[in-house]
């Protein structure tokens, strides 16, 4: 292995970025086209890498697969392009995302609910009192203004009289949108810092930002009909497949995958179940349990055994950040042990011939190199895989989602004393086959 490894470090180090990969021209209004603006998510997928991807390495009517779907970018331009799509992600609001924005809804019918709810919710009494319709959980109170509370309990007592359950998945994609906007959550940090004077001198107003981004779901349902291919939306719970579980534990036929796509969670950067904490709370009841961090891969919280890691470059990390930080060397250990599992699962589910393309970035843990794309490709090497393409692809700085702390590798606020970096400069498209 040391031969093989030492020969893709020098690729790595050596390989210029494509710029053709980069997507530097488009806007945020260009990443966000029809579904794709529902919901706030961190860390997005580019829709027009996804789709690339996809088109690429796949032909119409075979199933790609996103083990770590997210918000669901690489799903919803897998059916663009008339292919099947599976996926999984461990986090029960990503699934609800993901499902809202691949299921197209009656023009008619949706206007109907729509305008049956926003009648109600004009209706409102001015003075609500903290229990009336229903208070929020207590341990979420403190991030909200006194009277935004019941507003936002009144508003979801509303939308959960919906009946067509794919209607309210919609409603409910929408609110859950607006909590974030509607508290002391900075809108500078996807973090869980709180704003205290974030609304001196505005209103909160929840039923206004729950209507105006109803409207625009609305419209974007309308172009997603007139965008999805008919056969696709007339048989849509054929061609995708999305389930809340673990990327090691798919469940789908073997052999049954032509792609594989995805972007994994980077290790300690973000700490998802946090970042969805206000909806994964609020909305508990209809998620159902909501797994602990520790469940989470990447989680700094996740700390499993020392275990046989199949790649020298993971190793050597490891034993350089147990030397400097015993908890959080064992943390990229988990991480990386998690990532070989997921690996494993996916060559299972791959047919003869079916390609992996992981989109993935290195960073730095306590001055430590986290050398991720080098580790993945040892990784998939070892398993069998045969690497078809590595490419560099530069990121507009424009469209990195936040700044990272050097020292901690941690995403943090702007503004923050800290000396800040660029979180990820550049990344690398891994693309191997199964053979």
């Amino acid at each position: 292995m040391q031969s093989q490894s030492d020969s893709q470090r020098k690729t790595f180090s050596t390989i210029k970025a494509d710029s053709s990969w980069s997507f530097e021209g488009l806007t945020r209004k260009d990443t966000n086209y029809l579904t794709h603006s529902y919901h706030r998510y961190p860390a997005k997928f580019i829709p027009q890498l996804a789709r690339r991807l996809v088109q690429e390495n796949s032909q119409k009517g075979e199933w790609i697969c996103d083990p770590f779907f997210g918000s669901g970018s690489a799903i919803v331009e897998g059916l663009m392009q008339e292919r099947r799509a599976c996926g999984s992600d461990v986090n029960p609001l990503a699934c609800l995302i993901t499902k809202a924005k691949t299921t197209p809804l009656n023009r008619i019918t949706l206007r109907g609910e729509i305008s049956s709810v926003l009648h109600d919710l004009e209706r409102m009494p001015k003075c609500l009192g903290s229990g009336f319709y229903g208070a929020l959980p207590e341990e979420v109170l403190g991030w909200f203004e006194e009277s935004t509370p019941p507003q936002l309990a009144y508003i979801l007592n509303r939308i959960e009289e919906v009946e067509d359950q794919d209607i309210l998945l919609f409603f409910i994609c929408a609110f859950s949108h607006i909590l974030k906007g509607c508290s002391y959550w900075s809108n500078e940090s996807v973090k869980p810092y709180r704003q205290p004077d974030k609304f001196l001198n505005r209103h909160v107003d929840p039923v206004g930002r729950f209507r105006k981004h109803l409207l625009m779901m609305e419209e974007r349902n309308n172009e997603l009909i007139g965008s999805l291919p008919q056969r696709v939306a007339l048989r849509i719970e054929e061609y995708r497949n999305v389930q809340v579980a673990d990327a090691r534990c798919i469940d789908a036929p073997k052999e049954s995958i032509s792609l594989v796509v995805t972007s994994p969670p980077y290790m300690v950067s973000y700490e998802y179940r946090d970042i969805h904490g206000l909806s994964l709370k609020i909305l508990k009841n209809f998620f159902g349990k909501i797994p602990p961090r520790e469940n989470f891969i990447g989680s700094i919280s996740r700390k499993l055994a020392r275990a046989y890691l199949r790649s020298r470059t993971a190793n050597d990390i490891v034993e350089q950040l147990v030397a400097k930080n015993p908890g959080l060397g064992m943390s990229i250990n988990s991480y990386f042990f998690d990532m070989q599992e997921c690996f494993l699962r996916m060559r299972e589910l791959l047919r003869s011939g079916g390609r992996i393309a992981v989109v993935i970035g290195d960073t730095s843990l306590r001055g430590v190199p986290i050398l991720n794309a080098e580790v993945f490709s040892e990784i998939l090497s070892d398993e069998g895989f045969q690497q078809i393409r590595l490419v560099k692809r530069e990121i507009p700085f424009k469209s990195l989602p936040t700044l990272r702390d050097p020292k901690s590798g941690r995403f943090v606020r702007i503004g923050s004393s800290t000396k800040l970096s660029m979180a990820y400069p550049h990344e690398y498209i891994l693309l191997f086959e199964k053979p």
